[in-house]
């Protein structure tokens, strides 16, 4: 019974969802502060930062709920909405992230490339949905997931292994985080396909 609840999928994303909590309670909390010196830094961006963070916090939780069969089954209608509510939140939270990344000292093409990327690929997943392109549609939503995660392991990698590092080991680390991004939900669609052979004979 407990086997069939907790589908690989689901188990996925229950971890997702773990890292996702420990991530704000590391790096998020302790800002809440205003004696934190983040305050200080963000004061010339900060209200593209609070246009920013509530949307791309909406992205983030909402879209494992477009990975959801049961969802799309049961309601088709409730899914489309959903998509059109993450991709309002991800162009609205990554233009917001591209304005922002020209206010830092540091990391300022690294933020754009991030923000314009997953602009873009998510883009291609809402242009492959109205095209009926399921195929495509997945994939695209994947690598724009991949990239919203980034908001998680941006802060987690970190905060936990590299306490102290300057900030160019830290612009390496990002840069290194947006590739996987992109890279680790193809590897999770295709996975089976990769490895299972066919006879062509």
């Amino acid at each position: 019974m407990y086997a069939n609840l907790l589908t690989p999928k689901r188990a996925l994303f229950l971890a997702l969802a773990l890292l996702t909590i420990t991530a704000l309670y590391i790096h998020n909390l302790p800002m809440l502060s205003t004696a934190n010196p983040e305050w200080a830094h963000a004061a010339p961006f900060r209200w593209w930062l609070l246009l920013h963070a509530p949307f791309a916090a909406i992205a983030l939780l909402i879209g494992p709920l477009q990975f959801s069969a049961t969802i799309r089954r049961r309601n088709i209608m409730i899914h489309r909405r959903i998509g059109q509510t993450y991709v309002g939140s991800v162009v609205i939270a990554s233009i917001s992230g591209i304005v922002i990344g020209y206010y830092l000292e540091w990391g300022a093409t690294q933020v754009a490339v991030q923000g314009g990327v997953w602009l873009i690929v998510t883009l291609a997943a809402w242009i492959a949905a109205r095209s009926r392109n399921i195929t495509q549609h997945r994939m695209w939503v994947g690598r724009s997931y991949g990239l919203t995660f980034v908001f998680v392991t941006a802060r987690l990698v970190p905060d936990m292994f590299f306490v102290g590092a300057s900030n160019w080991v830290l612009n390496d680390l990002f840069w290194t985080l947006v590739v996987a991004g992109l890279l680790v939900p193809d590897l999770l669609a295709t996975g089976a396909a990769l490895l299972s052979s066919k006879n062509n004979a």
